[in-house]
């Protein structure tokens, strides 16, 4: 009668290793991507952010026959509050007034204050440009922009004439 060895099954250290060596390279290359789609997700928002703000400040000079003033650092100036007369703050104001609200509260970028928006009243109140830096370089909407807005310099921008 023959005895069966019982053979030792299992891996062996190179082998383990390899496959180490693989589910590292591919968790590498996926969470790459995975963070480029976060920052075009943002990046969307933000546009969108701004469109929002766009179609308000329409609003706001279909109102008052000129858009607000801006505060020279990217604010806008005397046209939130309940009052309508106190600078508004991205992020937690009231854009107009409480009997004519355009916009319950002005958007905030999806990165918090590191990333303000930016708002400029351009040709005396008949105009405005509104900027947001974006994160993916490569978009097509995307721009250059002055050093003080995005310290980046890449940004996506709304204006109206």
């Amino acid at each position: 009668m023959k005895f069966m060895t019982k053979k030792n099954q299992g891996f062996t250290l190179i082998e383990l290793l390899i496959v180490i060596s693989i589910i590292g390279i591919l968790s590498a290359l996926l969470l790459a991507n995975f963070q480029d789609a976060r920052a075009r997700a943002r990046d969307t928002e933000r546009k969108n952010d701004l469109k929002q703000m766009k179609t308000a400040l329409r609003l706001y000079y279909n109102d008052h026959q000129s858009y607000p003033d801006d505060d020279d650092s990217g604010n806008i100036a005397a046209a939130c509050g309940s009052a309508g007369d106190t600078d508004c703050v991205w992020g937690t104001s009231l854009f107009g007034t409480s009997d004519t609200p355009y916009m319950s509260v002005l958007p905030q970028d999806p990165m918090g204050d590191t990333r303000p928006y930016y708002y400029v009243q351009e040709d005396s109140g008949e105009g405005f440009s509104l900027y947001a830096c974006i994160e993916n370089k490569s978009d097509n909407n995307g721009e250059a922009c002055a050093d003080t807005i995005c310290s980046d310099e890449w940004c996506f921008k709304l204006t109206e004439d």
